[in-house]
């Protein structure tokens, strides 16, 4: 009776999960596998192909700073507003149909950015891509609990290394797509392309009738049930700020090693390399949980050497850069944590579902501010002084929010 008492007052979506099992997934895990790899490579090639080339894109289409800062801050805006709504849309279309349906989103969007001279028309496409990237980063973690139950933290880095490994990519081969191709329209196109390659296993899947039932995949959760969450809140916290840090990286680190005196190639090459040391230490990082548990140190490392490398950008950007960067790229470990962590927080794929919504709209509004205020400071003090001091000290905040979502929480038993 008590059971009873407590699942009701928590609301439906809890009840259900006390009231039966989930459902086992389905069968042929080996093409989910190849979705989700193919999924999440796509999240971020759209973000990291477009940084290393956007001041000729700026100029080319008659930009400013300011302008460009706010095209900067495009990604992080769209997955705060779309990502809010996301699980709304996977609920009704079922995991299936959503990968289908985000990635002829990015495609398309990447289409249309990449043939346009337009800036109301480049901002579109881009809005596009980047709003079916927001539906991705909500999907990821209800699709690793639903089809992998028993893997979720393995699957999870799996999928944020393919995250990361699409940003290497796409910044380290722009570059001399764009030379190869005749421009950077050319060298964007070239994404687009492996976006609707990455659409086969996801039609494949749909096709075939696996589409997860709504009823079993996700129950409405309300916002006012999340907000009496402190781990949903510190969750947002935590991916907020490390989203500021990733995101800021992508629109303005190769900007800002240019202006230092880097050649643009290298500078392609520094961006691609946060992206490649976040990749191997995804891979680890599953078994360093297992070691560590949910001890705090984890998240103030990350904190730490992020903030440590925007120092080294600010005092001797022309010497050891890999250096640098190379420790914003174990900075950008705290995405892979934090990915990982939404998925261990909640038991049910309906509280995955929810706080992954929720993670990540309030997260990438919360750090929807970095990019452009970095923008902003560099053409108010006509330097990039106080815009990687500001960058440095903000990294603290992962450290400080994420010590409070090491704790052994379950979202579910905050709410009951």
């Amino acid at each position: 009776m008590a059971a009873r008492r407590a699942a009701a007052h928590a609301g439906p979506w809890v009840s259900t999960s006390h009231r039966r099992s989930e459902p086992s997934a389905p069968r042929g895990k080996w093409l989910v596998a190849v979705g989700i790899v193919l999924l999440a490579f796509n999240l971020r090639a759209s973000v990291g192909s477009l940084s290393v080339v956007f001041d000729i894109v700026n100029a080319e289409l008659g930009m400013s700073r300011t302008v460009g800062g706010l095209v900067a801050t495009l990604p992080v805006l769209c997955f705060a507003v779309v990502g809010m709504a996301s699980g709304t849309v996977v609920r009704r279309l079922g995991l299936e149909r959503s990968g289908l349906l985000l990635l002829t989103l990015v495609a398309a969007g990447l289409v249309l950015r990449a043939t346009t001279s337009e800036v109301a028309v480049f901002v579109v496409g881009s809005v596009m891509a980047l709003s079916a990237g927001a539906m991705g980063n909500v999907l990821m973690p209800p699709l690793a609990k639903h089809f992998f139950p028993d893997r979720v933290g393995l699957v999870s880095a799996l999928g944020a290394a393919a995250v990361m490994c699409g940003g290497a990519v796409s910044a380290l081969a722009t570059v001399p797509l764009s030379r190869g191709l005749g421009g950077w329209r050319g060298a964007l196109g070239v994404w687009a392309v492996l976006a609707g390659m990455a659409l086969v296993p996801w039609l494949v899947l749909v096709v075939r009738g696996r589409r997860t039932a709504p009823s079993e995949q996700v129950v409405q959760v309300p916002l006012r049930v999340m907000l009496r969450s402190r781990v949903a809140w510190s969750l947002a916290a935590t991916f907020g700020a490390q989203a500021a840090q990733a995101y800021t990286q992508f629109g303005w680190l190769p900007a800002i090693l240019v202006d230092q005196g880097v050649g643009r190639s290298e500078a392609g090459a520094m961006l691609a390399l946060i992206s490649v040391v976040g990749i191997v230490l995804a891979l680890v990082l599953p078994r360093m949980m297992r070691v560590v548990g949910d001890r705090a140190w984890l998240p103030w490392g990350f904190a730490v050497v992020n903030g440590a490398g925007w120092i080294g950008i600010l005092v001797a950007p022309d010497t050891a850069t890999w250096v640098w960067v190379g420790l914003m790229g174990v900075g950008a470990g705290a995405f892979t944590w934090t990915v990982t962590m939404v998925g261990l927080r909640a038991r049910s794929r309906s509280g995955v579902t929810a706080l992954s919504a929720f993670t990540q709209g309030l997260g990438y509004l919360i750090a929807s501010v970095a990019p452009f205020a970095t923008g902003l400071l560099r053409d108010v003090t006509s330097s990039w002084t106080i815009a990687l001091l500001m960058l440095a000290a903000s990294s603290m905040l992962i450290g400080v929010f994420g010590s409070v979502v090491s704790r052994s929480v379950m979202l579910e038993d905050e709410l009951e």
